[in-house]
């Protein structure tokens, strides 16, 4: 199998912030891909998705953005800046809550018009 001739690719240089690098290299070990495809393939599955209108991630960029620039020195500092990442957390977890409800809502009405049309033989989601 021939590789695919990377100069006829674009190519796109990004700044990313601190310890993301390790995260993205540890996910794509996990999913047995290079780097380079474990980015592509999550930039892929973004686009794919449509983002409603009402979801605004630049609250928790922000937030991670002022944790990973303001990375305690003493503990002191540490104390201060753990308090700010608790909030962060807290603020991610209320949205992965809302986000849950909706799937759960969603999935429970598509079972039902499912067992409407197909009865018994329901189509699995």
């Amino acid at each position: 199998m021939s590789k695919f001739p990377s100069h006829e690719m674009d190519r796109f240089n990004i700044r990313l912030p601190a310890g993301m690098r390790e995260a993205i290299a540890l996910r794509a070990k996990e999913n047995g891909r290079s780097m380079n495809t474990e980015l592509v393939f999550i930039i892929d599955e973004a686009l794919k998705s449509p983002i409603p209108a009402d979801v605004d991630n630049s609250r928790i960029m922000k937030l991670y953005s002022n944790l990973a620039e303001n990375r305690p020195t003493n503990e002191e500092e540490f104390e201060k800046w753990e308090g700010e990442m608790i909030k962060a957390i807290f603020y991610l977890l209320d949205s992965i809550n809302s986000y849950s409800q909706m799937y759960q809502a969603l999935k429970s009405l598509r079972q039902d018009a499912s067992k409407k049309v197909f009865g018994d033989n329901e189509v699995e989601f």
